[in-house]
């Protein structure tokens, strides 16, 4: 099975925004990368490496996310 990159990815699902690109790499760390344990770093790594416009406040879009009950933050 041929395992698609973090661009990709995100270039497929069309998000447009920043924490709407944050839950995807999310989503992609998660299930596509089999990654139980991520943080900051590994969600920053991920948007890098994606190509996509750097998000102004990462840890305040993952804590909103997990308020809004679509991701467990620590």
């Amino acid at each position: 099975m041929r395992t698609i990159s973090a661009e990709d990815f995100l270039r497929q699902l069309g998000f447009t925004t920043g924490k709407d690109n944050v839950l995807g790499a999310c989503y992609y760390a998660e299930f596509v990368s089999n990654q139980t344990d991520f943080g900051t770093p590994e969600i920053q790594a991920l948007l890098y490496a994606a190509r996509v416009p750097s998000v102004s406040n990462l840890p305040r879009d993952l804590k909103s996310l997990a308020n809004q009950k679509y991701l467990k933050y620590r």
